[in-house]
């Protein structure tokens, strides 16, 4: 499920993440059940054809199969008429999200988590590019699943909810785990704190948490704020465990506190990630510097697409591949979603990137001229467009 890029295509979003809301176009959507909400929230999140009863059985326990089923249908009426018919698949015995008609950011942000997981194995730090997209999808976690929301009277309801809060924690802190660690192995210690101190604060019992935010400040020349973290970390271990720091944790203090800790070798792959994961922190908005202002501005972000932004970056990453084609109907973002590409490969590679639109220019003989002009080419009327055009390319690397 992606959120929408244009008006074309369906502008309802879900969040789960915080205090559980619906909206559309950005307005929000009353929904007139409290139940009509948790069933979207369990659908959405299943992503699974539920059978009819056993949602009756979850969100009515105590009625009777009847009343039960009653209660279901007209809740699924009250969604229908908020959502709009497209939304939710009915079936005779099974109920479904249609995924192409609803964005979610619990959906969102496992699908990023799950992208990165296969293409880095445990204990390998991410790419430039995989960091972006962890960034993004940390930016979606804005509290626990479904915060402040319980349904009393659904014990298996609650018990569920409370099941996933537990597992998105998880998964966030491991995303934040990742993010951390991954900027500094580029050696930008400044980008790994603000994961770093997300991380502690999710888990400030987590000795390793607290020595990587401790370590971080000490490399960042933060020197007063590594002895204050471990000070703060000494103070919660002591007010709620009655214990002390593992010896790790004290050692790398004294280390602090006598000017022992010197950063790792710098990468010089750093500013690469940090100009990626700045223009996904910034919403989508491509980094505009002198290698990529040959791609027009942009004055909207591009929201999600980071599975699609994952995989056109892992085509033109491999030197066997020369062409990938975006392909989709009328205003689904085809465009948007390459220009973002485009500009993620320029930081990437540092290599200029240059946009020539053919939309208005149906004929292939227009081609080279079109190529031309977005390269800033002046032909000669003596000679072949073409083969100037070839010549003028020959020795550039773009």
């Amino acid at each position: 499920m992606l959120p929408p890029e244009t008006a074309e295509i369906p502008a309802l979003r879900l969040y789960l993440l915080g205090a559980p809301h619906l909206d559309l176009g950005g307005q929000a959507v009353p929904l007139e059940r409290r139940k009509a909400l948790a069933l979207l929230a369990y659908l959405t999140v299943t992503g699974q054809p539920q059978p009819r009863d056993a949602l009756a059985a979850l969100l009515w326990p105590e009625a009777n199969a009847s009343e039960a089923r009653a209660a279901l249908r007209r809740t699924l009426s009250v969604l229908n008429t908020a959502l709009g018919a497209s939304a939710i698949d009915v079936q005779r015995e099974a109920i479904a999200v249609r995924p192409t008609g609803l964005w979610a950011d619990v959906v969102g942000l496992r699908a990023s988590l799950t992208a990165i997981t296969a293409n880095h194995p445990a204990g390998q730090p991410p790419c430039g590019e995989c960091l972006a997209i962890l960034s993004d999808a940390a930016a979606l976690y804005r509290g626990d699943f479904m915060a402040g929301f319980s349904l009393r009277d659904s014990p298996d309801f609650d018990e569920w909810q409370f099941q996933q809060s537990e597992a998105l924690r998880r998964e966030l802190a491991e995303a934040l785990e990742a993010l951390t660690h991954g900027y500094a192995a580029e050696a930008d210690y400044r980008a790994a704190l603000e994961p770093a101190r997300r991380w502690v604060a999710l888990d400030p019992l987590h000795e390793p948490a607290q020595r990587m935010l401790i370590k971080l400040y000490a490399w960042a020349g933060q020197t007063a704020a590594a002895q204050r973290a471990y000070l703060e970390c000494r103070r919660l271990l002591e007010t709620e465990l009655g214990a002390a720091p593992e010896p790790e944790t004290t050692r790398l203090y004294e280390a602090v506190r006598a000017g022992q800790m010197q950063p790792p070798v710098a990468n010089s792959a750093a500013p690469r990630a940090r100009l990626i994961a700045d223009a996904v922190a910034a919403g989508g908005r491509a980094p505009q510097t002198h290698r990529t202002s040959h791609l027009p501005a942009q004055t909207t972000p591009l929201l999600g697409r980071v599975e699609e932004l994952a995989r056109l970056s892992e085509r033109l990453a491999d030197p066997a591949c020369r062409l990938v084609t975006v392909f989709g109907p009328g205003g689904s973002g085809k465009t948007r979603l390459a220009l973002q590409a485009a500009a993620h490969y320029g930081v990437r590679t540092q290599q200029p990137i240059y946009f020539v639109p053919l939309a208005t220019r149906p004929t292939p003989d227009i081609l080279v001229a079109a190529m031309g002009e977005a390269l800033g080419l002046t032909f000669s009327d003596e000679g072949d467009p073409t083969a100037q055009l070839l010549d003028a390319l020959r020795e550039r690397d773009l």
